[in-house]
């Protein structure tokens, strides 16, 4: 339902379905919107909780650079992005 009345409305899914946002600077910056939760967090891997997905970024030397409750700045070498539903 939700889905159908984004389509309608020609909203942005992260507005209405809270789908988190992925806007990435090459492979060496990421920022991640609409997040739940941190699930691991290594300098080559780090896995973020979505409302309805999982994200993981892997590569080398990746760190927060910040983070607040709405969005967060991951930077490194990133090297795979994968979601896991």
């Amino acid at each position: 339902m939700r889905e159908l009345l984004t389509k309608k409305l020609q909203m942005p899914s992260d507005v209405i379905l809270g789908d988190m946002l992925l806007t990435l600077t090459e492979n060496r910056e990421a920022i991640i919107e609409n997040y739940k939760g941190l699930i691991t967090y290594q300098s080559d891997c780090i896995v973020i909780k979505g409302k309805h997905s999982t994200l993981s970024l892997t590569g080398k030397g990746l760190n927060i650079k910040y983070f607040t409750n709405e969005d967060m700045q991951v930077e490194g070498h990133i090297e795979c992005i994968q979601y896991i539903n």
